[in-house]
């Protein structure tokens, strides 16, 4: 009984089998023949190398996107190795049917079907892209050639198998199909397998609260409660406040009780700092410098730092909660910054810190997650809403927001969505606009932190993270009624930060009294252990989705040269 013999995909002979392009009817002369047959061989090898090319390229792409996220959390989450074995199955998996849907009607059907609807789907995106938005350049190169690609795809394909005559025996299509379907239920099982992450907090931080300067604390007792559990504050001040008796009063009665004072410093026109703003901070800070110098208290160790708070610009952020998606994504390109603008940005924020070095104090800026910004190193996410977060200044600590009541939770007691929640698609709002400054779950505090801890930014000497929100109108929130920020303040502890931020002052007194802080105090002397349960889906989901994100900073770069 003779074997059968294996081919190659560019076995010219086997092709002309395999394709039925040798047809019982004769041809009217032996040339024509011979074209026809040899333009039949071709179209299915072009066919063939075109869709491998395509299929290799968004393979490589997500291998540098996993990668990326990898050193950073990779050794966190042994889960995450299931992403790349899951894309090389399936790109195995659509290559053999590609390369192989000539020889099956199935396959052949669900080739040509698939393309259509990818070609119909991605053709109207095109269009409507196209019209509508002005910018978006990268956008449009990537839909038109997709567009291009399912075209060609599905000509070719024709083309080359108009007459199949060499069949996929029933017998390999049923073992291909055990496969998929073992694959599909092994990875559904891991991802089902519940996990467990030990919490073992490290440290007794000191515990610092936003605070306006009109809200520090007076009270003897209430001052106690600060020195004993290592409390300290940070107050909000502007050059209008400059002069303010009270303030400094209460400046100094700090001081005088040995409780450390952070300033977050507002601008001028407005309190964050942003690429529009930021030459009014180094003038600020001189103001400021010589008001407290006067009052003798610019020398004293418990005046420990400076910060500025950046944030996207008053007018930038309104104009994103107004439109939908891509509308703001056309938006961010339109007002992206000038080379000269951001280097002029960069000099002020960089004065800025050597004024406040040259007096023996530490600098540093509150942000959201530079995470994507990291990526490919180039700050585009960021400078997109005109912000600070990733120009070259060497800052001595950045303190990362990731706030868990600002998000729509599953269990929240509230009957319709919040604003946030209509106007954002879910997470991708959240982390693509806002960085990963809103966080959902425990798990998703816990993975974010590890980023940050894990970054290779080498614009900060230390990381830390605020966290809350506490301010009143969250009251209603399982974070606030459960107390949850205690986990949050664990993970903190557990990652090694000496210091963690709450935001803020006014809100955790209104919804737990200084009997609140007096107890967190308490819990910050603890070390118990404390375990983080979750699904390995919701992590496996986490990865995935920043994958996508990855690959989004690493075109952005794109946009930003052509646009």
């Amino acid at each position: 009984m003779e074997t059968e013999k294996e081919h190659s995909i560019f076995d010219i002979e086997f092709i002309e089998k395999s394709t039925g392009k040798i047809h019982s009817k004769p041809y009217k002369t032996k040339k024509f023949k011979k074209f026809f047959s040899r333009h039949s061989i071709l179209s299915t090898i072009f066919s063939n190398v075109f869709h491998l090319i395509v299929k290799t390229f968004f393979l490589i792409i997500f291998g540098i996107a996993f990668f990326l996220l990898y050193v950073r959390i990779g050794i966190y989450f042994y889960e995450i190795w299931l992403l790349p074995v899951s894309a090389l199955f399936m790109y195995v998996l659509s290559v053999y049917s590609s390369l192989n849907a000539g020889r099956s009607t199935i396959l052949r059907f669900c080739r040509v079907l698939g393309s259509l609807l990818m070609l119909f789907v991605i053709a109207c995106l095109f269009l409507a892209v196209l019209i509508w938005f002005e910018s978006l350049i990268t956008l449009k190169i990537a839909l038109g050639s997709l567009v291009v690609y399912y075209i060609i795809n599905i000509y070719t394909f024709i083309k080359s198998n108009n007459d199949p005559g060499s069949k996929i025996k029933f017998k390999t299509l049923a073992i291909i199909g055990l496969i998929l379907v073992s694959y599909s239920g092994v990875t559904s099982l891991i991802s089902l397998t519940p996990r467990t992450i030990e919490i073992k907090p490290k440290t007794e931080p000191e515990i610092i609260f936003w605070a306006g300067s009109s809200q520090l604390p007076d009270d003897p007792n209430n001052i106690d409660i600060c020195k004993k559990y290592n409390i300290a504050f940070m107050p909000t001040i502007r050059e209008k406040d400059v002069g303010n008796a009270e303030y400094m009063e209460a400046y100094k009665n700090m001081i005088a009780h040995g409780i450390n004072l952070h300033f977050a410093i507002g601008g001028n026109s407005e309190f964050f700092a942003h690429i529009d703003n930021a030459e009014e901070f180094p003038s600020i800070y001189k103001s400021i410098r010589e008001w407290f110098i006067n009052e003798s208290i610019m020398s004293s160790p418990y005046v420990v730092s400076f910060s500025i708070d950046a944030e996207p610009p008053d007018d930038i952020t309104e104009s994103i909660q107004e439109k939908e998606l891509l509308e703001t994504l056309d938006y961010g390109y339109k007002n992206y910054p000038g080379q000269k603008e951001i280097n002029e940005a960069t000099e002020a924020l960089r004065e800025f810190k050597e004024l406040i070095e040259e007096d023996g104090k530490e600098c540093g800026m509150i942000q959201g997650s530079r995470f994507l910004d990291n990526a490919d190193q180039d700050g585009d996410i960021s400078l997109f809403l005109r912000n600070v977060y990733s120009l070259p200044v060497k800052w001595d600590f950045k303190i990362t927001m990731l706030y868990r009541t600002n998000r729509l939770q599953y269990d929240e007691s509230d009957d319709e969505p919040s604003e946030f929640f209509i106007k954002s698609v879910s997470i991708f709002y959240g982390a693509l606009i806002e960085g990963t400054k809103f966080t959902t779950s425990e798990l998703c505090f816990y993975q974010n932190v590890a980023l940050e801890e894990n970054s290779e930014d080498d614009l900060a000497k230390d990381n830390y993270i605020f966290i809350g929100n506490f301010e009143k109108e969250f009251e209603d929130t399982t974070y606030i009624k459960d107390e949850l920020f205690f986990i949050d303040f664990d993970i903190c502890r557990h990652f090694r930060n000496d210091k963690v931020f709450f935001y803020d002052l006014k809100g955790f007194l209104s919804h737990y009294g200084w009997e609140g802080i007096e107890e967190l105090g308490e819990y910050a002397q603890q070390k118990d252990k404390s375990y983080l349960e979750y699904s390995t889906y919701k992590s496996l989901t986490f990865m995935t989705f920043y994958c996508g994100l990855i690959i989004i900073d690493i075109f952005a770069s794109l946009e930003k040269d052509l646009t």
